[in-house]
């Protein structure tokens, strides 16, 4: 049983910022030599055990800032200790991180990122030296998944019934409960598309994510398949970019309009991607608030492309204008010159794969009869959402 340990309780630990911080929830048993900060949120789970001087660190300092406002201003990050795991004795954890089942971790490791489950880790930072198989535990190969919370939660039966008209592939839909869940480890900001695509690479070989206001319209094989670690796609369209004189750089300064990427459609195969979209999205949004206009949807996109285009990850556009497909928004200003050819959706000659209505709360989503879209168009979508 998990709830909220107060400082006097069993488990051990010396407790920092408990009164002024986030109460953390630690297992019955569980056994901490050493120090918990509260400043954020910390979450141990059953059979976890500790060695000597162990110190979980939520809090950290902007370091851009100088002075008085550098040690005023706080970051960090939640930290999630799953079943099972050995903190061995002098072990630093500096959230945000979570420690996977079973995960050991060296004496005197730093550790700064996420740790997966049954990996042995040490040195600072911290690395994976070994695993307690011979092998890392095999992933199933591709899932799809959604996030469809609170109002949107309607919007996902169109999605899953139009994905499985022409894909076989497992589709995890995450909703309240599961929001609630990444709220309580600290996760609190977006849509935390981050957070469970980290989740699931932990299992899966490639994870892709859609938006719920999504339709899909074919085989979406160009996310699936080819040899590159991230794919993206574009988010603006030609027309609304001149529509709107976007010419230059976008809002984050190094990346062209014409270049942006969507979070909403997306995928990887890398496992180091995702944590790293994960702990850069939760640092980026808790220390230097006022990223684009301190919107932290925004902020996960935002974060998204610049990782995308750091080179550190081999990447693919899916639907740049060689590609002979449309996917998400950047069919979306010419929908009303959408056509039907033998049951493909098509614009410009270019299949389209999945209809993206995007834009905010203020569009009535999924709703393509009052999208101006050609009446044979809508009676195929109305096939594929049955």
């Amino acid at each position: 049983m998990i709830g909220e340990t107060k400082p006097d309780e069993a488990c051990g630990a010396r407790f920092i910022n408990y009164e002024t911080g986030v109460k953390p929830n630690i297992a019955s048993g569980v056994a901490v030599s050493g120090l918990i900060d509260c400043i954020h949120k910390v979450i141990i789970e059953k059979d976890v055990f500790t060695g000597h001087d162990v110190m979980f660190l939520t809090g950290s300092h902007n370091y851009y800032k100088f002075g008085e406002n550098r040690r005023r201003e706080g970051g960090g990050g939640p930290i999630t200790i799953r079943e099972g795991a050995w903190i061995a004795s002098r072990a630093i954890i500096i959230g945000p991180c979570e420690i996977g089942k079973h995960a050991v971790v060296g004496a005197g490791s730093v550790v700064t990122h996420d740790v997966p489950p049954y990996a042995v880790v040490a040195g600072n930072p911290a690395k994976v030296i070994k695993w307690l198989s011979d092998t890392p535990p095999k992933k199933e190969p591709v899932v799809f998944y959604t996030i469809a919370s609170g109002k949107y939660l309607d919007y996902a039966p169109k999605l899953l019934n139009s994905f499985k008209k022409f894909n076989k592939y497992p589709f995890m839909v995450f909703s309240d409960s599961d929001v609630n869940t990444a709220k309580e480890c600290g996760y609190d900001w977006g849509r935390n598309y981050a957070y469970f695509g980290s989740l699931l690479s932990e299992k899966y070989e490639t994870v892709v994510h859609i938006d719920v206001d999504c339709l899909v319209t074919g085989p979406l094989d160009e996310l699936i398949s080819g040899d590159w670690e991230v794919a993206g796609c574009l988010n603006f369209g030609k027309n609304y970019i001149e529509k709107n004189n976007l010419q230059g750089k976008s809002t984050i300064g190094i990346i062209s309009y014409k270049d942006f990427l969507t979070a909403g459609i997306m995928a990887s195969k890398s496992e180091l991607f995702w944590k790293s979209w994960k702990h850069s999205t939760f640092t980026k949004w808790n220390n230097f608030k006022g990223f684009k206009d301190n919107n932290p949807l925004m902020v996960e996109q935002d974060i998204f492309n610049l990782i995308f285009y750091s080179g550190q990850f081999k990447t693919k556009v899916v639907d740049n204008d060689s590609s002979g497909v449309f996917y998400g928004t950047q069919s979306r200003e010419k929908w009303n010159q959408l056509k039907l050819n033998n049951h493909d959706i098509t614009l410009d000659g270019r299949k389209v794969r999945i209809m993206h209505w995007a834009g905010g709360n203020g569009v009535e989503k999924l709703n393509y009869r009052k999208s101006g879209i050609p009446e044979d168009v809508c009676k195929r979508l109305d096939i594929l959402i049955s």
